[in-house]
């Protein structure tokens, strides 16, 4: 047999024939709004997990992530300052650089995507020039590109000395 939850108020009335004293009672079924207080209590219980193994989860990727970029940098530093008199193997080792310090700061990202979820983000807002921009996007995609025998070129024209403002991320 299913319970049933009632609200009960009690009024006290007035005495009636014989002194006797006269009360009231009134009942509201307030089964269904107990139920979906137990289920609103478990969603919230469920999404309080969640948040947990997300932020266990961000966690570990952020440090299994770090780990190794960390290493990239360094490697890529001490291979642009040991190519000092190869400008092609200086140059790759900047381009892994860029493309590894680039690569941290979206690993950074992530792990700020709690703070995204819970409304506090916050954009660092520079001035960038567009042609800085593109040109670092293009030097991570050219060399992928040229091993498929397709050629980048930016040609920009009036852009070249555009700046905007945005985060640089």
């Amino acid at each position: 047999r299913p319970e049933v939850y009632l609200q009960v108020t009690l009024v006290m009335g007035a005495r009636g024939t014989g002194g006797l004293q006269r009360y009231y009672a009134f009942g509201i079924d307030i089964t269904e709004l107990k139920r979906a207080e137990v289920a609103l209590r478990a969603a919230k219980d469920d999404a309080e997990r969640a948040d947990r193994a997300k932020s266990a989860f961000l966690a570990s990727v952020s440090h299994e992530l770090r780990t190794p970029l960390n290493a990239i940098l360094g490697f890529s530093q001490l291979l642009r300052a040991d190519a000092q008199g190869t400008p092609s193997a200086s140059e790759n080792a900047g381009e892994i650089e860029r493309a590894g310090r680039h690569l941290l700061s979206l690993v950074d990202d992530l792990i700020d995507l709690g703070g995204v979820e819970a409304g506090h983000l916050e954009l660092t807002m520079e001035r960038l020039s567009i042609e800085t921009v593109i040109n670092e996007s293009l030097s991570m995609v050219a060399p992928l590109a040229a091993n498929q025998g397709i050629r980048i070129v930016f040609e920009g024209g009036n852009a070249r000395n555009a700046v905007v403002l945005a985060d640089a991320v």
